[in-house]
């Protein structure tokens, strides 16, 4: 072999001694490589290079293109890139209150809730503010075409100065009902209901009374009818039952001495539905069976004249305790409803518990009414003479006259009335004689003519 022939096998074998294998792989696959600007297959896959500087670029449809300078050899013999794709993304923006400015790289965009869309994979400044409001700012990454979704809440500043007032002072109930309303007018449902769930645990910790109690009641019924037009007609229904929460808090945390305490739960029995209240009582019983909540929703039924609930719902008490005033809070029920057998059981049963005292003589009263009803003259006047023995009250001595004049005992009943008359205090058993004297002198002067 001459020398020249010598040489250039020598350098070959150099130059194989001096290539690498490198491999090729990218995320996802299928990315077409170019080695040095010439197209050298998909990935994944194997390549000799030979030593030094190198350009390795891959392409696939939907991504941004991946390039890397490399020096052969390398430390590692791979190449692996995570291509990002080239669809643009958005973000989506909604904000309490609406109606934001936002601003994204310090570029106004539009007033929420806003929708960008068409951004390319970066990291975006986003700032979202209103007059009167705190202001949010935020960065957030669009990758892979994705959306990036925000919820921003702005405290305002009326909202900051009545959170105050409720650390300063958070036995006002006042500042609760303002609160609310203040996020009701903002169209934030969640935290008006939080807020007045947390003025009526207020109510209930701190045993509020009188006028204070009185007037946040007013508030949640107020709130809960629709009475302030914070929202549609058309969402009423979603927010009556969002705001359901509430009432069965104000009930469950409640004063049921509190008159006004009563609309709550009629308010909510009425338009929540008697089958929920039934739930919500035995879920309050199951956690305080002292407090007997079935006879206090009872006892609210009745007194708003829905009978039929009330029944249900003191049929239920009974089954759990039986007493006096459940009894006959039942068997009146039943005689406003008209079930006058069921009414008679009832108060039968009241008796034979020998009630004593203002007891007895209410019982004897209704019996002697229902009596009266049912035309057994003799058992009612029996009944109001027991009932007057134990409590003697010029109202009942009226009933007695009326059903001495149905009984056909003119006479008797006139005399009543007119002793009434001349000794009688009270104006509401003075006007009652006196209405009563004007039918005793019409139906007898009938009944002599």
């Amino acid at each position: 072999m001459n020398r020249f022939a010598t040489m250039t096998v020598f350098g070959l074998a150099a130059a194989v001694a001096s290539a690498q294998e490198i491999t090729i792989t990218s995320e996802p696959a299928g990315a077409m490589v170019f080695i040095d600007n010439e197209y050298a297959g998909t990935t994944p896959m194997d390549r000799n290079l030979p030593d030094g500087d190198h350009r390795i670029r891959l392409r696939r449809r939907g991504y941004r293109d991946f390039t890397l300078d490399i020096t052969v050899p390398l430390a590692e013999p791979q190449v692996s890139a995570r291509l990002s794709s080239n669809e643009r993304g958005s973000i989506v923006i909604a904000s309490k209150p609406p109606g934001c400015t936002v601003t994204v790289n310090g570029q106004e965009s539009g007033k929420t809730p806003l929708t960008l869309a068409g951004l390319a994979n970066d990291v975006y400044d986003i700032r979202v503010y209103k007059p009167n409001y705190s202001t949010h700012s935020e960065t957030v990454e669009v990758i892979d075409g994705g959306e990036v979704k925000l919820e921003v809440r702005l405290e305002s500043r009326i909202e900051q100065l009545l959170r105050k007032r409720i650390a300063d002072a958070p036995k006002d109930l006042a500042n609760y009902s303002e609160l609310g309303h203040h996020y009701l007018l903002a169209d934030d449902w969640d935290a008006a209901v939080e807020i007045f769930k947390a003025g009526a645990k207020m109510v209930g910790q701190t045993r509020a009374a009188g006028q204070p109690a009185i007037r946040f009641y007013q508030e949640l019924s107020k709130a809960y009818t629709g009475q302030y037009r914070f929202t549609e007609r058309s969402r009423m229904d979603e927010f009556r039952e969002r705001f359901a929460e509430v009432m069965e808090c104000a009930i469950a945390e409640g004063i049921p001495t509190n008159t006004y305490y009563q609309r709550v739960v009629a308010l909510y029995a009425a338009m929540g539905g008697a089958d929920r209240v039934m739930q919500l009582a035995e879920r309050l019983n199951t956690e305080d069976p002292t407090r007997k909540v079935h006879n206090e929703f009872g006892m609210v039924y009745l007194s708003r004249g829905k009978t039929v609930e009330a029944i249900k719902m003191l049929n239920r008490a009974l089954e759990i305790e039986d007493d006096f005033d459940t009894r006959f809070a039942l068997a009146t029920a039943y005689h406003r409803r008209g079930d006058i057998e069921a009414a008679r059981r009832q108060y039968e049963l009241c008796l034979q518990m020998k009630p004593a005292g203002q007891n007895r003589s209410k019982l004897h009263y209704e019996m002697a009414r229902l009596y009266h009803r049912t035309k057994e003259y003799d058992k009612a006047i029996e009944s109001i003479d027991e009932a007057l023995k134990i409590l003697p009250d010029d109202r009942w001595q009226v009933t007695k006259a009326a059903i001495l004049l149905d009984s056909g005992n003119c006479a008797e009943a006139r005399k009543i009335v007119e002793e009434l008359l001349a000794g009688a205090t009270l104006r509401l058993s003075k006007s009652g004689a006196e209405a009563m004297l004007k039918q005793i002198d019409a139906r007898c002067k009938e009944a002599a003519e």
